[in-house]
């Protein structure tokens, strides 16, 4: 064991040495979040202003409601509003039901309507049946709701390649309404045209 102290501190050395960087202490290759912005929790939904952004964590299970208006809006307006929602079956914490939580994205937006509505459901892949039946009963029923109030909707199923690392279940819609996913800044919502 005493021989392997120094034959690996002399390797980090070298390592350094040449410049390189130690592969697994290297978080460069994260995207950064943006500068400013509003955590948004499991079984929570928030709303921003324009020019600030949103963002959660811990979506390997749960379902990311993106809610955001296509339009312009003034620097003062609300633009965008993220939900966390998750199944009760899912959390250990006590929150809100399936449908409070779908009902708080919509009572946000009530509060401040958008010029054009859109939003976007991003479930994981449906690989087991009760995250089959977990999807689809939150995608029917945003849309539901959606379709009241005439927005315009979508659906995007996650690449889940990077859940288990380091950044890879964080999503967030920055101040221009792009919408991102994981460590490595997928584009699952281009900027509004």
């Amino acid at each position: 064991m005493q021989f392997l102290k120094p034959l690996l501190l002399g390797g980090l050395l070298c390592l350094q040495a040449l410049g390189a960087t130690v592969p697994s202490l290297d978080r460069r290759d994260i995207a950064p979040l943006p500068a400013v912005r509003t955590y948004v929790d499991i079984n929570e939904a928030r709303r921003e202003h324009s020019g600030y952004a949103l963002w959660t964590d811990g979506l390997k299970t749960c379902i990311a409601v993106v809610a955001r208006d296509r339009a312009p809006r003034a620097s003062q307006e609300y633009d965008k509003i993220l939900a966390h929602v998750a199944s009760k079956l899912c959390t250990d914490t006590e929150g809100p039901g399936m449908d409070d939580q779908i009902n708080n994205i919509f009572a946000l937006y009530d509060l401040a309507p958008f010029h054009i509505p859109e939003v976007y459901v991003i479930i994981p892949p449906p690989e087991m049946e009760g995250q089959n039946v977990f999807n689809e009963y939150v995608v029917q029923s945003v849309f539901a709701k959606a379709e009241e109030r005439n927005f315009i909707k979508s659906f995007l199923i996650r690449d889940q390649t990077d859940v288990d690392k380091t950044g890879g279940s964080r999503l967030w819609i920055d101040g221009s309404k792009s919408v991102y996913w994981s460590q490595n800044m997928q584009l699952y919502g281009p900027p509004p045209a």
